[in-house]
């Protein structure tokens, strides 16, 4: 059974083959880029004991550690193809020193990755990013790099990135997928890469690049992907999860998962419908009101 946690608010309504579950996790997100202004001469070690205790204090149980930054690497040591170690916290393993600081205390520790955005094989393998329909790269931000989600290179390269991170840390808990999606700007601007357009065609021969098929299409890309996860995170008996934050509309209801689907790429009710080994373990929605409120003003927020 797949446990949802609710930070804020009900999003029961779109979930309809899924229950919900109490939970006693108590998480704190921790990225370790921001240690560099809130500890800047205290070591790794020293670090890791002052955070672990704050949170210890606080009630937390569980703490999400951003393992790696999709611009500036990973945050533990790692040889793994198309990959980078930060160039500070990393090579200190900051994420060895956190982990072990929390287990002698009692917390849990899940790993925060990335499911298609990596600079460092994006600049390696430029035939495996997502495209647009021009065929042109799909940059959406400058600190984004979408790796196409069909593309069987990519997720034999994921499949080995997720293994190697567990194998180097067999000490955390899980991992979390952060936010995944194809399209950044609700467009319907990607992904065109050419891998994935000959599979569409192969698959749905009178279907459209662009159409409704299209994009449940180009979702289920996604999909695989955190099946990936899923599987290979459930193989070192460890657990899977998955964040998201859930866009509510002006007037104040939030809109399905279908309506996240064809628009970012993520299927959220695709992904909780997943079953066995391949099911997710925590799926965990943020409903950022005071983004909403800032977004749209007025009184519902």
């Amino acid at each position: 059974m797949t446990k949802i946690l609710f930070l804020t608010g009900l999003i029961g309504l779109f979930l309809e083959t899924v229950y919900s579950q109490q939970s006693n996790l108590r998480g704190l997100r921790i990225d370790p880029s921001y240690f560099y202004n809130l500890y800047p001469s205290q070591s790794a070690v020293e670090v890791s004991n002052t955070v672990v205790n704050l949170a210890k204090t606080n009630g937390v149980n569980t703490l999400f550690i951003y393992a790696y930054n999709a611009v500036y690497g990973a945050y533990y040591n790692t040889t793994y193809n198309f990959t980078v170690v930060e160039n500070g916290y990393g090579k200190m393993n900051i994420l060895k020193e956190l982990t072990t600081a929390a287990k002698k205390n009692g917390l849990k520790v899940v790993a925060v990755v990335s499911v298609n955005n990596f600079k460092h094989i994006w600049d390696n393998k430029p035939t495996w990013r997502s495209k647009l329909k021009t065929g042109a790269d799909y940059i959406p931000a400058t600190d984004m790099y979408l790796m196409s989600a069909w593309h069987p290179n990519f997720r034999t390269w994921l499949a080995g990135f997720y293994t190697d991170l567990l194998s180097n840390n067999p000490e955390i808990d899980g991992l979390e997928a952060v936010e995944p999606f194809v399209d950044y700007h609700w467009a319907k601007q990607s992904d065109y890469n050419s891998v994935s357009n000959n599979k569409f065609k192969n698959l749905y021969p009178k279907a459209r690049l662009g159409d409704s098929t299209w994009l449940k299409f180009r979702a289920q890309g996604l999909t695989d992907l955190i099946d990936l996860m899923n599987t290979t995170t459930h193989s070192y008996n460890k657990q899977s999860y998955l964040v998201q934050t859930w866009t509510a509309r002006s007037d104040g209801s939030l809109f399905s998962s279908d309506v996240l689907r064809d628009n970012i790429g993520l299927d959220i009710n695709g992904i909780l419908n997943l079953t066995n080994s391949n099911k997710l373990d925590f799926f965990m929605a943020e409903l950022m009101w005071q983004q909403w409120a800032a977004e749209y003003g007025g009184t519902i927020f």
